[in-house]
């Protein structure tokens, strides 16, 4: 098959580090680039310093891990720079020769294949292969189980004519649950541009403008129609996020971890459209808009009548929850002051929480340990308290009683005049109750005889 008729010409690949895998998937589909998948990097880098024979001290280990994570977690070229140029110059890095063997051999020339950077500017919302990994497992456990001496032939049998029937039938399943059209109803707190999407995605994003109402109008800065700075809650008042709604990539941007992650819309892209003077949602570009991870595939609807059931059935894993024809409840827009300032301390205190895993130093840690002891004494003083217990307040429910039709009750007094069951007489047979009767007729005679006496 000539290059121009390939029907299918995939722009990116995520694989373990397998350069065998890689070059065969690049030999296969040419100007294809492959990523490697975070989890599998993490996996790696964690058994490689755990191992004995590496010669990376105990106390050194996470310390040596927090260097490299820098090092994938760039979010710019120079940025990545600045973190390797860090751990070249460490002591670690100068005391453990099969360290700079290992990095400078393995890793840093596939760093446009594992460093965030380089995969944030294409645009690419996957940071692991873990889901297919988990359609394998399905595949293995619930399908195969049961033919464990199939051929080849018997596996693609299987695999053509239940499994992918089977995968099919759940993505419709999903789709169609998730669409308005269909019966999906949503709560009035859900803005209209989030309706018709993936409840997953609604979620992430109903949670994030509940973060971003903590902010003020004078926390978002507008430098132009498509740059606005969001200042920091947690870091410090005078760090500032950039925030673009659109760039040359065709995509909006965020200089914040979370926007780095997962490409969703963060905190600090809800308070612009909240807080960003005439900003709003249409101003992002299509391209992100319309997203096939934001969007519901409705091309499925033309396969609501087909008949799609396998032919064996196998025990799939059920359709979320989040998927059925329930409603979709969302949060109300403006809280109070009060559970606003709640909000902040609790993010506060996950940083904190995050930081400590991070942190190996001990007087940091018997600092933040100080003084959280200290703020604890002190909200515990400030706060009504009832024998050391701070009272919570009891939200009655309200019960409605069940009307009972006039047919019900009917039905209810018949059941009451039915009259009662007669117990079936128990009449046992064979050895086992002839032994029984004989046993009680002993008893019976010895009693009487005693009696008489």
């Amino acid at each position: 098959m000539m290059e121009d008729e390939r029907p299918w010409t995939p722009r990116y690949f995520m694989t373990d580090f397998s350069e065998r895998e890689i070059r065969a998937i690049e030999e296969t589909f040419p100007g294809c680039h492959v990523f490697l998948c975070d989890f599998h990097r993490e996996q790696s880098w964690v058994r490689w310093v755990a191992k004995s024979c590496n010669c990376v001290p105990a106390a050194c280990k996470e310390n040596l891990l927090s260097m490299l994570r820098k090092c994938a977690h760039a979010v710019t070229p120079a940025d990545y720079e600045r973190a390797l140029e860090s751990l070249k110059t460490s002591q670690i890095w100068m005391d453990n020769k099969r360290l700079q063997t290992w990095f400078s051999k393995q890793w840093i020339p596939h760093s446009r294949r594992w460093v965030w950077a380089y995969r944030n500017n294409e645009g690419i919302q996957v940071n692991t292969n873990n889901g297919l990994e988990a359609q394998n497992k399905v595949f293995k456990y619930a399908f195969l189980e049961k033919r464990k001496d199939a051929s080849v032939c018997g596996m693609l049998h299987c695999l053509l004519t239940e499994y992918l029937p089977a995968m099919m039938q759940k993505y419709i399943k999903e789709n169609v649950s998730a669409m308005g059209c269909l019966g999906r109803s949503y709560s009035e707190a859900i803005p209209e541009y989030l309706k018709d999407r993936p409840a997953g995605f609604i979620k992430h994003c109903m949670k994030k403008v509940e973060m971003a109402n903590t902010l003020e109008k004078d926390d978002v800065l507008k430098i132009s129609d498509n740059h606005y700075q969001v200042k920091s809650e947690v870091f410090s008042k005078k760090k500032m996020y950039d925030v673009y709604l659109k760039t040359e990539s065709g995509l909006p941007s965020c200089a914040c971890m979370d926007w780095s992650w997962s490409h969703l819309p963060c905190k600090h892209m809800f308070a612009v459209l909240l807080h960003g003077q005439g900003a709003n949602w249409l101003q992002l570009p299509e391209m992100f808009r319309e997203s096939p991870f934001f969007t519901l595939d409705k091309e499925v609807t033309s396969y609501i009548g087909m008949t799609l059931e396998p032919d064996v059935h196998h025990e799939v894993p059920p359709v979320d929850s989040q998927c059925s024809l329930e409603p979709l409840e969302g949060r109300v827009g403006r809280k109070s002051a009060t559970k606003r300032i709640a909000l902040r301390c609790r993010e506060k205190l996950d940083l904190i929480k995050d930081m400590s895993y991070m942190c190996d130093n001990v007087a940091i840690l018997q600092y933040a340990d100080d003084h959280l002891t200290a703020l604890v004494m002190t909200l515990q003083d400030m706060m009504n308290t009832d024998e050391g217990l701070v009272p919570t307040p009891v939200v009655h429910s309200v019960r409605f009683k069940r009307k009972i039709t006039q047919s019900q009750s009917k039905r209810v007094k018949a059941a009451r005049d039915l009259p009662l069951r007669k117990k079936k007489s128990q009449r046992r047979v064979g050895m086992a109750a002839d032994r029984a009767k004989v046993n009680r007729k002993i008893a019976t005679t010895i009693a009487f005889v005693e009696e008489e006496k």
